[in-house]
């Protein structure tokens, strides 16, 4: 996910947005979420453990109908983001965007 860190090791937190991430754009198959965030399927077993025991996301198994959760028989489960999921996301991307904006602008106030 995460491009410019060639070398640098991920923090917890960003392997957990990363996976929030992954979840979010629409993976929900474990094989998938594992390659997308470039993580070892043990590291990612323990996160998705995390995460889930902190109902950001939720487990669907694939062979029940679920009407709004779309599973893929080839897979035992599938994995979705909870709202609770959906809005910690959305606060760590604006939180994000604040350090983003803040960092360009002590990088302008000292090139000057």
């Amino acid at each position: 996910m995460r491009s410019n860190t060639v070398g640098k090791r991920r923090s917890k937190l960003e392997k957990n947005i990363d996976i929030l991430t992954t979840i979010g754009k629409g993976e929900s198959k474990p094989t998938r979420i594992m390659q997308a965030t470039n993580m070892p399927w043990g590291q990612l077993q323990n996160n998705l453990k995390m995460l889930l025991e902190r109902e950001l996301v939720m487990v669907v198994d694939a062979y029940i109908n679920h009407a709004r959760y779309k599973t893929d028989k080839r897979c035992k489960y599938s994995f979705f983001l909870t709202p609770k999921g959906e809005s910690v996301l959305r606060y760590l991307r604006m939180e994000a965007a604040d350090f983003e904006n803040l960092m360009l602008v002590m990088h302008a106030s000292k090139s000057r």
